[in-house]
């Protein structure tokens, strides 16, 4: 008698647990309520245009009047012909705005100032038929009215469009160099040494 009885209360309450299991269950799988909170992670988002240009716009610096350093190499009757330190401020000002890099004249407030002074300018009129024409400028960031870092840039060329002028030539020099330095102020780490400095007559 006394076994009978284990064995209906051991059926009991096997079966209270399998019934308690088997809400559980029910439980787990029903729809959640139509006013239930959910979370749902974002997806990751590129950068936007936007963004990028917020970005970019943290970089940028104000332009000072390009200069011909004092003991400059430069003739006297190229740079009347040519105006190095104007073709040299128009095409840096130029890149700089297209990357978003200010590039705008400095208003004696400006936090970044970028200073340019050509050093070295070689060739002679005759367009490509004169021989090689090439420039050197010296680049210096000021961050605060210090000199935050500075770099030497030099461009070439061995040929060109035998149709254009020696002042053509470089101007090439100088839209490449603007290009040099907008990757310099966006990384330290650019050397312009580092890409070919021959160069090819572009036709533009």
């Amino acid at each position: 008698m006394r076994i009978h009885r284990a064995l209906v209360a051991l059926q009991l309450v096997s079966a209270l647990a399998c019934a308690d299991i088997a809400h559980a269950q029910e439980s787990a799988s029903a729809p959640a309520p139509a006013n239930a909170a959910t979370t749902v992670e974002p997806p990751p988002t590129a950068p936007t245009q936007r963004g990028r240009q917020a970005a970019s716009t943290s970089l940028a610096v104000a332009l000072a009047p390009v200069t011909l350093a004092a003991n400059a190499k430069v003739d006297p009757a190229l740079e009347a012909d040519c105006k190095f330190e104007e073709i040299v401020g128009t095409d840096v000002g130029r890149m700089l705005r297209h990357y978003h890099l200010g590039g705008g004249k400095t208003t004696g407030s400006d936090a970044r100032v970028l200073r340019i002074a050509v050093t070295d300018v070689s060739g002679e009129s005759g367009g490509v038929y004169s021989g090689t024409k090439s420039m050197r400028i010296h680049a210096e960031l000021l961050v605060d009215g210090k000199i935050d870092r500075e770099t030497d840039m030099y461009r070439y060329n061995t040929g060109g469009n035998p149709f254009r002028g020696t002042c053509h030539i470089f101007r090439q020099h100088t839209k490449r160099l603007g290009k040099d330095l907008a990757s310099w102020i966006k990384d330290a780490r650019y050397k312009a040494d580092d890409q070919a400095t021959e160069e090819k007559d572009d036709a533009e």
